[in-house]
């Protein structure tokens, strides 16, 4: 399964020089780096390539622990500098489309990692390699038509501005752990190189910056002197002035997929109602003259971001459309009873749904199994106008990683317009009969 983000992680040049280093961390990596290099020159020679690769992808994991078990979040240049003089080592997160970029490259070359062009896809890069690794990663991502993509372009920046300029190496680690905790605690993993859990970590930071006593007379004034103005979410200024509930979380999303779009917070997906989301991402749905595609980042509420969601890139159906085949699904096999009566066949098995690898995770197995799905379906029914009934059960990331599918498949020039519709079925509340949302396309 691919993973959703990835850790950039810039270690100091000296981890690369033939002599010992006083920091045990990085003394740790200089000795893994010789021998990660060693194995690259025997792997491109053919040497005993079983056992090299297994010792390979066995140090590659040793030298991702190392690595981010004594990485800290570096936001800015002085943060960047400091860690680097603490024997830290400065660290930043991208989100997917990265990921994505590496995979059409291997892909098309049919290469992976240190075998592509400027190491394309590699975890290790040595100061000496960063250089020509930029040439390539800009090349590619021209190439391809991904250089608009907000983690691209961040990725880039880090290599230029803080990695390069401070001549360091970088290792790469796939995003494994939630992304709140790239912004605060000392550590990103379970343990790092001196053997403390992230708990152990988290605790000794908290003792360390602990907020000094306070009694509670001296509280209180503060509290009533003009300094203490809090600050007040719009949000709430404008639900206490509205009764309508519905209202106000339809124009809070709204505006969310707006700010999104123009480079803002991802989309919060888990503080949306499913039914309400789904007729509120259609209206952003079809082509329109003063608009141009865009994607807007999606977020869960364990932090992690889920790939992006199209926009503004389906166009409407032909006055008139109507279906030669009709189907009734129910999105995933969980035993709703009442659904029974409806549907022909599940959509997602719920067994191949995973349950405890994040919300970002399932969203991602979702819409990999989706568009399978509707390759087949498209395949299979080639010259028919499809009408898909689709009664939902709940789950945000099947539902998001469902209809994500349906906008890329119908956007991607592969299949006649008009070869699909789907029809969003919303069970009410109360378990009331289901009723149709708009639908997609229109």
């Amino acid at each position: 399964m691919m993973a959703t983000g990835t850790i950039l992680c810039a270690v100091p040049g000296d981890c690369w020089n033939k002599q010992s280093t006083a920091n045990r961390p990085a003394e740790q990596l200089r000795n893994c780096l010789r021998d990660h290099a060693t194995i690259e020159r025997r792997l491109s020679k053919n040497v005993a390539v079983d056992d090299e690769s297994f010792r390979y992808a066995r140090l590659s994991g040793q030298i991702e622990q190392v690595a981010i078990g004594n990485a800290t979040f570096a936001p800015g240049g002085r943060e960047f500098k400091r860690q680097l003089r603490a024997g830290e080592f400065p660290a930043v997160r991208v989100g997917s489309e990265y990921v994505d970029l590496i995979r059409t490259v291997q892909m098309t070359e049919g290469k992976t990692g240190h075998d592509t062009e400027g190491r394309l896809g590699s975890s290790v890069f040595s100061p000496g390699q960063l250089s020509e690794h930029v040439r390539a990663f800009t090349k590619a991502m021209q190439q391809y038509d991904f250089q608009d993509y907000s983690s691209i372009r961040h990725r880039l920046w880090f290599l230029r501005k803080r990695v390069l300029s401070f001549n360091c190496g970088l290792i790469e680690v796939p995003d494994h752990c939630s992304a709140d905790l790239l912004t605060d605690p000392k550590s990103f993993s379970s343990g790092g190189a001196d053997g403390r859990s992230l708990w152990d970590r988290v605790v000794a930071r908290f003792r360390t910056n602990a907020m000094p006593s306070m009694l509670a007379s001296e509280r209180r004034e503060r509290l009533e002197s003009d300094d203490y103005k809090p600050v007040k979410s719009s949000d709430w200024i404008q639900y206490g002035e509205i009764r309508d509930r519905g209202q106000f979380m339809q124009d809070r999303l709204r505006s969310q997929i707006r700010d999104a779009i123009a480079g803002g917070a991802p989309v919060n997906l888990m503080n949306q109602r499913q039914n309400m989301a789904i007729s509120i991402f259609q209206e952003f749905l079809h082509v329109a003259p003063d608009r141009k595609p865009a994607h807007a980042p999606v977020q869960y509420d364990d932090g992690r971001t889920a790939r992006p969601f199209p926009f503004y890139c389906l166009p409407r159906l032909a006055d008139g459309w109507a279906p030669t085949r009709e189907f009734h699904v129910a999105l995933i096999s969980m035993r709703h009873l009442p659904l029974d009566q409806y549907i022909d066949m599940n959509w997602y098995r719920n067994v191949d749904v995973p349950s405890r690898s994040g919300l970002a995770a399932a969203d991602e197995v979702c819409y990999l199994d989706s568009m399978e799905r509707l390759h087949q379906l498209l395949t299979t029914s080639r010259g028919h106008r499809i009408r898909l009934h689709l009664y939902h059960t709940g789950y945000m990331p099947a539902i998001i990683g469902f209809y994500r599918a349906v906008v890329e498949t119908l956007s991607s020039g592969e299949w006649s317009p008009g070869c699909l519709q789907v029809i969003p079925k919303l069970q009410p509340a109360g378990h009331g009969d289901f009723v149709e949302s708009a639908p997609w396309p229109a």
